[in-house]
């Protein structure tokens, strides 16, 4: 599916780390551009609750391309926004036509 890239937004990857106090910590590391297809806000108010994690407010959906890598918790900059990733992108890529189709995300501006 060859779907125009229409803008570059960022990512920053969610890890956890140790703070002075030895307690983890939420952080996020280096800014990656990524390209995106488009975002729109979503038909529905919270995403589906995914492998265990809780449904969020989604405040966006965007796609990017096949083969992107992120994941639950990253934090997107999209439009001068900032945005929490909710749960594992939509990938419908594992089907039998072989077609590579961009991936959905849900996007929350809430921190969980």
């Amino acid at each position: 599916m060859n779907l125009p890239v229409i803008a570059t937004v960022t990512r920053e990857p969610y890890a956890q780390a140790y703070d002075a106090r030895n307690a983890l910590a939420d952080t996020w590391g280096a800014p990656v551009l990524v390209d995106a297809h488009g975002w729109w806000l979503p038909p529905v108010t919270s995403a589906p609750s995914q492998n265990g994690h809780r449904g969020a407010l989604v405040a966006l959906q965007m796609l990017v391309p096949a083969g992107t890598v992120c994941g639950d918790k990253d934090r997107w900059t999209v439009a001068g926004g900032t945005y929490y990733q909710v749960g594992s992108p939509e990938d419908y890529n594992n089907g039998p036509w072989s077609v590579s189709v961009p991936l959905i995300l849900h996007l929350s501006n809430v921190k969980w």
